[in-house]
């Protein structure tokens, strides 16, 4: 586990995978390797390559560290 600092806003990765849909206020993201999954949008990291506001968007994609924690996604 990386360091976290105050605000829990480090960047975590979920590993590559695909956008299947976009709602605007949430992305349902599908893993290579696993099922799909929701993912607030506000929790998306700036440094994350899978979400440009676009669905079939596929890379990396990074969230806030304190969401990943909370969700028990890494």
């Amino acid at each position: 586990m990386s360091r976290r600092n105050d605000d829990g806003n480090d960047p975590c990765s979920l590993g590559e995978g695909k956008v299947i849909r976009d709602s605007g206020k949430a992305i349902l993201f599908k893993p290579h390797d696993d099922k799909e999954f929701w993912v607030p949008s506000s929790v998306v990291h700036d440094d994350s390559s899978v979400w440009d506001d676009d669905e079939n968007s596929e890379g990396e994609l990074i969230v806030k560290q304190w969401w990943a924690e909370k969700e028990q996604r890494y």
